[in-house]
């Protein structure tokens, strides 16, 4: 009975040390930009590295992304052109000196997200089945597994409601959105135009 206790207080511990967490929105159309790199005569590029880190409480995230070399940025680009710019078709993007390829919203969430069915584990304090160990670590179990699960799909509806990359600018538009691409490094990003 004394080893099933102790169980149930390491058990304890280690669920509220590696708890699921609440993703916290970037919002990049609120984001104060820094000065546009005009990259052509035609298209301006504004951009900021580590937007899950300035949204707040995105560790998880946050360490997936480092962890997977996975980049996600907030951009605005503004044509300056007299036609229209079909971005997934008309715009390269460049991290230092090479040529970067967007990763669409899902995979970028596949990449990233909270492995919510991993909390489902922390139903092994339910072992004892002792009432008191069901009821707290099912619950506990259970509202990880919920928490990590909407906010992956909170992750999801952000990165698709900003993703840039089938959209069209015409003369004078700005768009503001978020990217994410592959890379080791967090080199200047900079735009050309394939026309």
């Amino acid at each position: 009975m004394k080893g099933i206790f102790n169980l149930s207080i390491v058990l304890v511990i280690l669920l509220f040390s590696s708890c699921a967490t609440i993703y916290h929105s970037i919002n990049p159309d609120k984001i104060n930009y820094p000065a546009a790199v005009k990259t052509t005569e035609k298209l301006d590029l504004s951009y900021r590295y580590d937007v899950l880190r300035d949204a707040g409480g995105n560790k998880k995230y946050m360490n997936k992304e480092i962890k997977n070399d996975i980049r996600i940025v907030a951009v605005k680009l503004t044509n300056n052109s007299d036609s229209t710019i079909f971005i997934a078709k008309d715009v390269l993007f460049y991290c230092g000196d090479a040529k970067i390829r967007l990763m669409s919203p899902m995979e970028i969430k596949s990449k990233i997200q909270q492995t919510w069915p991993a909390y489902g584990l922390y139903l092994i304090g339910c072992i004892s089945l002792a009432p008191l160990d069901i009821l707290v670590f099912g619950g506990i179990g259970a509202g990880n597994m919920i928490v990590a699960g909407t906010s992956n799909k909170k992750l999801l509806t952000e990165l698709t409601e900003f993703d840039i990359t089938n959209n069209e600018l015409k003369k004078g538009e700005s768009i503001i959105g978020l990217i994410g691409f592959e890379t080791l490094h967090s080199d200047p990003l900079t735009v050309r135009l394939t026309k």
